[in-house]
C-alpha cells in the first residue's frame, strides 16, 4: 500500500491546479494556441496525478499520448469533437 507524505500530496494538488489553470486559459485563445495549451495542460495534470508515486515523467507522457490518441481515433472514425 503506497504511503504519501503531506508534502507530496500538496505538491501533487498544486501541479494539478496549474494544469487546470492552463486548460482554462486554453479556452480563451485561438485554435493553434488552444491546442498547444491543452496539450501542456494534460501533460501537467498527468504529472500531478503521478507525483505521489514518484513517476512524474510517466504521468506527463501519458498526459500527452492519451489525448492525442483519443483525438486521432475520433477523427479516424469521423466523430467531430
Amino acid at each position: 500500500m503506497p504511503r504519501f507524505t503531506l508534502r507530496e500530496v500538496l505538491l501533487s494538488i498544486t501541479i494539478i491546479a496549474v494544469g487546470l489553470g492552463l486548460l482554462n486559459a486554453s479556452v480563451q485563445v485561438n485554435d493553434l494556441a488552444r491546442s498547444i495549451l491543452a496539450l501542456c495542460a494534460f501533460a501537467t495534470i498527468g504529472a500531478g496525478l503521478f507525483t505521489p508515486f514518484h513517476k512524474k515523467r510517466l504521468g506527463a507522457v501519458l498526459g500527452l499520448v492519451l489525448p492525442l490518441a483519443f483525438f486521432l481515433i475520433m477523427n479516424l472514425v469521423g466523430i467531430r469533437v
